[in-house]
């Protein structure tokens, strides 16, 4: 069976080009999770942003974060992400951020 068709979320890293900005720097600025119901939660990990971030698509992601392909979206392996451990993490992660929705 394929990552796909488990339908597991899947793990990223945002990885930035040319920071434009000055405020977050070069490399990766970010990492998160790509639900299989299109959900991102991304979290910053460079000083001084380190906050989680909730967006409805990783094309919304892209579109507020990319800065015209200056940063972009790396997907780690899937092989890492099998198992029991990350489909129960992933549905308590989504469930709790469907509650959150709700609550807006």
């Amino acid at each position: 069976m394929t990552h796909a068709q488990m339908k597991l979320p899947r793990r990223f890293l945002l990885v930035r080009h040319a920071d434009e900005t000055g405020i977050s720097g070069e490399g990766v600025v970010a990492k998160g999770i790509e639900f299989p119901s299109g959900l991102c939660l991304m979290k910053w990990v460079v000083p001084p942003a380190q906050s989680i971030v909730l967006y409805e698509s990783m094309s919304d992601l892209i579109r507020i974060h990319g800065h015209n392909g200056k940063t972009v979206v790396e997907y780690l392996s899937p092989d890492a992400d099998t198992g029991a451990d990350v489909e129960e993490i992933g549905a308590a992660t989504e469930a709790t951020v469907m509650a959150l929705q709700r609550l807006t």
